[in-house]
């Protein structure tokens, strides 16, 4: 129990961070940052751990159970990092899916009118958005009222496709 419960604050002290630092507008919004302000806490919360439990290594020797449940405890927070990491392009612009479910539920039981739905797939705030991210991240930049792909946006695309023709056969449709 102790070791989840140390992976669990190992996550939530650099989300609550990178929460702080979000809303205040301190630091860019990249994926990068990200996962610069968790590598640094999951770094400062272990020399914090090894000097207040640290006691184990200097006076008991090399406790290998000790040094196992850290280890374990890093890899519970680092897999919530990583799952958070994966959604968080979802999360920090207004998705699709969420702009449906959004609907769906404002209407309830009425369902939601056909027109209404093809209102919301032909909005282009989303893509804008979305666009706005890939040109603050540098995978394109604008040049003369149109968008040129970077080096990092070729690598990125082909990283989309490769791990797309791993799920499936379907060609993708961009």
């Amino acid at each position: 129990m102790n070791v989840l419960l140390f992976g669990i604050i190992l996550f939530v002290i650099p989300f609550g961070v990178q929460i702080v630092l979000w809303r205040r507008n301190i630091v860019s919004k990249t994926p990068k940052i990200i996962i610069a302000i968790f590598i640094f806490g999951f770094f400062l919360l272990g020399i914090i751990n090894v000097l207040l439990t640290g006691y184990h290594l200097i006076y008991a020797g090399i406790n290998l159970k000790y040094i196992y449940r850290l280890l374990h405890s890093y890899l519970i927070a680092s897999s919530m990092f990583i799952a958070y990491l994966l959604t968080y392009t979802a999360i920090e612009s207004d998705s699709p899916s969420g702009l449906i479910l959004k609907k769906v539920e404002k209407y309830g039981m009425n369902g939601l009118p056909n027109n209404e739905l093809k209102g919301i797939l032909t909005n282009n705030n989303t893509v804008l958005e979305r666009l706005e991210g890939l040109i603050r991240d540098k995978n394109v930049t604008k040049q003369n009222g149109r968008y040129v792909m970077t080096r990092n946006g070729r690598l990125l695309l082909y990283t989309i496709l490769f791990l797309r023709s791993l799920f499936t056969s379907d060609e993708f449709r961009g």
